[in-house]
């Protein structure tokens, strides 16, 4: 009779997959928010954002359900995919598109998604060795309950600072746009400031 082998315990097993779920929903929050945008811009773009958030969210619960080599592989791709596309376009410009060939700007809900995809990958990225998935998750210590309270807030806080700071910068009539040579313009829509009515003075008086 084989004895089993026991796993030794893994003090930052739990913590790495809290953190890589915590950053996954909030890069696919991120996506969600910005299909009506790109989507005015060019439907195929909303199209990729809305297959990348509905993908990104299977992701995650298929992480709570089967956490093995083969998920943790595709989570990793998903996450890579979006982040090589931005590093492209902003590099290069997309060779395809209504703004081929010019260079994307940088926005707040761009930048945070493609932070939270690059932590995924990092916390993930021991799953990938040979016998990890199998290890014993040990209950996690003080330095890993501090990691993973410091990774809600700060998806929670730069999520709403992302998200809703672009969305204001629209209201308030502020478009972005890149001319080919890669020279970005701030252009203010003043026809969505509302001039104030001055009162009307009385006949014969002067102001």
């Amino acid at each position: 009779m084989t004895a089993s082998v026991e796993q030794p315990l893994n003090r930052w097993f739990t913590a790495r997959v809290v953190v890589a779920l915590i950053c996954l929903v909030g890069a696919q929050v991120v996506h969600w928010s910005v299909i009506g945008p790109h989507n005015d811009e060019w439907a195929a773009s909303g199209t990729f954002f809305f297959v990348l958030a509905i993908v990104e969210a299977l992701a995650a619960v298929a992480m709570l359900f089967a956490l093995n080599r083969w998920v943790v592989t595709a989570v990793i791709a998903i996450s890579v995919l979006p982040v090589v596309v931005w590093a492209w376009d902003r590099a290069f410009g997309l060779p395809f598109g209504p703004t081929k060939g010019i260079r994307g700007t940088f926005g707040r809900s761009d930048v945070l998604s493609v932070l939270l995809e690059v932590v995924v990958v990092i916390a993930l990225w021991p799953f990938l060795r040979a016998g990890y998935t199998e290890q014993t998750p040990a209950k996690p210590d003080l330095s890993s309950k501090i990691v993973i309270v410091a990774t809600v807030l700060y998806v929670t806080v730069f999520s709403y600072w992302a998200v809703i700071g672009d969305t204001v910068e629209v209201h308030r009539g502020v478009t972005k746009t890149e001319s080919p040579s890669g020279v970005t313009t701030t252009t203010l829509d003043i026809s969505s400031i509302t001039q104030p009515t001055l009162p009307t003075l009385p006949p014969g008086s002067t102001p």
